[in-house]
């Protein structure tokens, strides 16, 4: 059998009202595991996370993110997977440096179990929180649905060094209708003989066969599943906008720059003087514009300043303290350009550096702002 399997299984049974999904991680969880370096025991519980989180997943028809996260008060303080529609998962744990216990509940103690599904719609949010109960994380989930009362389900999980397995069972609603009663028990009663081995082991197809091969199954073709992080640049910009532009210049002013490192994938986002500007002063109205270039404007401006030069394209208006000019900047901030200086229309060469104040974005102003202009602006 393949080692590097990343795959959810769908099967029915064909004469019964229920159903079940087989899930296999292995090159997905060893990128999660190559990006932080768990112990042995937190290592197995992000495993078994990350497949509950696939076949939690795989039983709604939605659009979107679940999250699935459990909270712990001893030593495993939080533990996160998230997983779309589309079977991409990533996943993180936060546990104290001192590890001392290696059962679920040593870990975890008197935690909390959270299921979060956010549709693509707006508004579209659910979210489920029980204690977790239970002596595995496997116990836990069937408590979840048993509480919640939902369809009832039942889940088997099993992690391994750089490999992860999972077999959910459910019972579907027209089940009260079958005349077969025992169903439900019986084949639960045969999943309880499937051992982590073998889980972790054994084909689909070798499970079903060894499990329930007195019974009309159905498999179906596998689907895919990928790490993969959701992180962005613009979600990072979110982060920052809630800490605030006093927390954020102070980090500024020390190191020279801000660097966040997502905690998921830890890809590096660095953010220089001029992007926290830009940052903070989009959205501005142009009320707090105009406040911040009057000193600029209650001069009789020079001739060239009353041209009327329509926006030619993406910039921002930029305040430059070194040059006390106002300029605009046409071109992407990460590049020095040359400039003329509004004062004597000499041609000076601005660096991003010196570009200190940024106030709004051209599409967001009144029209009369356009007058404010400069005659080029070129690319070195």
């Amino acid at each position: 059998m393949s080692d590097d399997r990343d795959q959810l299984r769908r099967f029915v049974f064909e004469e019964l009202p229920m159903h079940g999904r087989l899930v296999n991680l292995n090159a997905s969880f060893r990128a999660v595991l190559s990006l932080h370096p768990y112990p042995a025991p937190v290592q197995d519980l992000l495993g078994q996370a990350m497949v509950a989180a696939v076949l939690l997943a795989a039983t709604l028809k939605f659009r979107g993110q679940l999250t699935f996260q459990l909270q712990g008060d001893s030593e495993l303080k939080m533990l996160v997977v998230q997983c779309t529609d589309e079977l991409s998962v990533r996943g993180l744990a936060r546990y104290e440096s001192a590890l001392g216990g290696k059962s679920f509940r040593e870990m975890v103690g008197n935690g909390r179990m959270l299921v979060t599904v956010e549709g693509a719609e707006a508004g579209s949010r659910y979210q489920g929180i029980v204690p977790l109960e239970g002596d595995s994380l496997a116990d836990c989930l069937d408590s979840y649905f048993r509480t919640s009362e939902q369809l009832p389900t039942r889940f088997w999980l099993a992690s391994g060094p750089g490999t992860a397995a999972g077999m959910l069972l459910q019972q579907l609603p027209q089940a009260a209708a079958t005349r077969d009663e025992d169903a439900w028990p019986r084949l639960n009663m045969l999943a309880k003989t499937l051992t982590p081995e073998e889980l972790l082991g054994l084909s689909d197809r070798e499970i079903l066969v060894r499990l329930f091969n007195q019974e009309d199954v159905r498999m179906f073709e596998s689907r895919r599943i990928t790490f993969s992080c959701l992180c962005t640049r613009d979600r990072v910009e979110d982060v920052l906008k809630m800490l605030g532009r006093e927390e954020v210049d102070e980090v500024l002013s020390e190191k020279g720059e801000v660097e966040v490192h997502c905690e998921f994938c830890n890809k590096p986002y660095r953010f220089d003087g001029v992007d926290t500007a830009r940052l903070f002063a989009t959205g501005n109205g142009s009320g707090d514009l105009f406040g911040a270039l009057a000193p600029f404007l209650l001069h009789s401006p020079p001739p060239f300043l009353s041209i009327d030069l329509p926006w030619a394209g993406p910039g921002f208006i930029l305040v430059c303290h070194k040059h006390k000019d106002i300029v605009i900047l046409l071109c992407q901030l990460a590049n020095p350009v040359w400039m003329h200086c509004c004062r004597d229309l000499k041609p000076v060469r601005i660096p991003p550096a010196c570009v200190c104040s940024i106030f709004a974005q051209p599409a967001s102003l009144p029209r009369q702002s356009s007058r404010i202009s400069l005659a080029r602006v070129n690319l070195v």
